[in-house]
């Protein structure tokens, strides 16, 4: 990989990084209020309204390409309502430090996917022993003794496992098909998760009503313009330029940047597993990108 190419990567897993990080806080503060296929639904027409908004500013045109179709349906599921709603369904049944150990573990199953369905992208020795250490900078991060005395329902674990399962899915989707355009994918892969979200709460979550309060209507626009609409043009901008193992590591540097929030907004303890964790995370996306350059 050249060192500009490292450079952009780095810049823009950096960026992702601090929008979806960002989306743990505006999604707590929504969702004491807003059921999840609501939340699901509201997220992904706030992200596709404000997205459709920036298309002049970037120089895009509205179109629907037969190419697209497809992808927008597939990736508005698994990178949007299902995993939007899993991860609502699961809050009250896991132990938060569990299931961001579980969620962190996406580009460990893009790898395996990628290894399956990819044939430029095998697995091999560097980008295994990155992933591992990125893996082992989580567990440091969220503490051991937080994940090994965490509690949480079995079927808690399994709806984050489906999480990081629906992320690492539409990473290796998305890298097979290459899209021509990734806003206009990007704005169809919204709209796709906005619909059967909408859909679905219409019919089973009758009993609520938009909150009024400024805090969940602040949280709900920063959830759909901040943390979906930017970082999905940027996600799939990716995508067609670098390996799936790659671009699917920002799911390692998510929590560096949650723990930064939460010292820096939340006021919580900045403790000893939180410094190395972050180190080791940090290393470990390093190993993992540096060996997959070198492969390619």
């Amino acid at each position: 990989m050249k060192r500009q190419d490292d450079l952009l990567l780095w810049s823009f897993l950096i960026a992702i990084a601090s929008m979806w990080g960002s989306a743990y806080l505006f999604i707590w503060l929504s969702v004491t209020m807003v059921p999840p296929f609501a939340l699901a639904g509201l997220r992904g027409s706030i992200g596709a309204i404000a997205l459709a908004a920036l298309f002049p500013i970037m120089g895009q045109r509205f179109g629907l390409s037969r190419d697209h179709l497809v992808p927008m349906v597939v990736l508005g599921m698994t990178n949007g309502w299902l995993s939007n709603v899993l991860t609502a369904l699961a809050a009250p049944q896991i132990d938060s430090a569990k299931a961001g150990m579980i969620n962190a573990s996406t580009p460990l199953f893009t790898m395996l996917l990628a290894h399956v369905w990819i044939r430029q992208e095998r697995l091999h020795t560097g980008t295994v022993l990155g992933l591992i250490v990125g893996f082992a900078g989580i567990f440091v991060l969220i503490g051991p003794e937080a994940v090994l005395g965490g509690s949480g329902t079995l079927l808690g674990h399994l709806l984050i496992i489906g999480v990081a399962l629906c992320y690492a899915a539409g990473t290796v989707y998305g890298r097979l098909k290459k899209p021509s355009n990734p806003a206009q994918l990007a704005l169809g892969q919204l709209v796709c998760a906005a619909i059967p979200a909408a859909l679905v709460s219409a019919v089973i979550e009758t009993d609520w009503h938009l909150p009024r309060q400024p805090v969940v209507i602040l949280s709900l626009l920063a959830l759909g313009v901040y943390c979906t609409a930017l970082p999905a043009v940027m996600y799939w901008t990716l995508l067609r330029r670098f390996p799936a193992t790659n671009v699917a590591t920002v799911s390692y540097i998510i929590p560096v940047w949650a723990a930064a929030l939460g010292v820096t907004i939340l006021g919580e303890p900045l403790t000893w597993h939180a410094v190395v964790g972050c180190g080791v995370v940090l290393l470990g996306v390093w190993i993992a990108n540096h060996a997959a350059g070198r492969q390619s």
